[in-house]
């Protein structure tokens, strides 16, 4: 609609989905801030995953009804669509 990308990003092709191409300065950044939680999950064959969760006390939801509409409009379009439809 505005003719440019939400976040102003270069998007890399990865395995499961697109990313921003500095992702890990990104993941950085947000965990450094506290927006972001890394949980970490043990498993049965001990094998350890990590789940980057919301902090939603630190985080400014301060977006504009122009905002939250494409916002909403792109959750729409994308939620149903596999890593490799979205690549």
């Amino acid at each position: 609609n505005h003719n440019r990308s939400i976040t102003g990003m270069i998007y890399a092709r990865l395995p499961y989905g697109p990313c921003p191409e500095k992702y890990q300065t990104i993941y950085g950044e947000l965990i450094d801030s506290k927006i972001i939680d890394i949980e970490e999950i043990t498993y049965n064959d001990d094998s350890v995953k990590e789940i980057y969760k919301l902090n939603n006390e630190a985080f400014n939801y301060d977006f504009s009804i122009e905002e939250e509409k494409i916002i909403n409009e792109v959750i729409d379009n994308l939620v149903k669509k596999t890593s490799s439809e979205l690549s």
